[in-house]
């Protein structure tokens, strides 16, 4: 038995409110945490496959001259800093989409019955926030 179901309706949702413009949602568990920042980009590495660019200037460069620019790439590449930690290593990984992480939880948040802390089939609503003593 599934138990994911709350936590991938809260991500679609957060999906959703994601494609209607709102701001980037962070989550805090741990697990998803990991998901996301540190696991391979699954549609970014599907995008380097499709080059679908169909222009004949192959010989032409970024500024339009014939002139080869790997001494501006490797200036360009000494700005990149993927060190965010600041340990020195550059910081592997760069995160996934939010739909990729929802999927991530449909097949890895799943717990047996036996382990699971809440009662199956019983929900109750949550009091008034007016009756919960703090």
């Amino acid at each position: 038995c599934c138990y994911a179901f709350a936590a991938c309706d809260a991500i679609a949702y957060l999906h959703h409110k994601k494609q209607q413009g709102q701001r980037r949602v962070i989550l805090s568990p741990q697990d998803l945490y990991n998901n996301l920042v540190f696991g391979p980009n699954e549609n970014d590495e599907e995008e380097e496959g499709n080059d679908d660019d169909d222009d004949d200037d192959a010989d032409e460069d970024e500024d339009g001259d014939e002139d080869d620019d790997e001494d501006q790439d490797e200036d360009e590449d000494d700005d990149d800093d993927d060190d965010e930690d600041g340990d020195g290593d550059e910081d592997e990984g760069h995160g996934k989409y939010i739909d990729e992480t929802l999927n991530w939880i449909i097949v890895n948040g799943c717990v047996l019955e036996e382990t699971c802390p809440y009662k199956f089939g019983v929900v109750e609503p949550p009091e008034p926030l007016d009756d919960r003593q703090v």
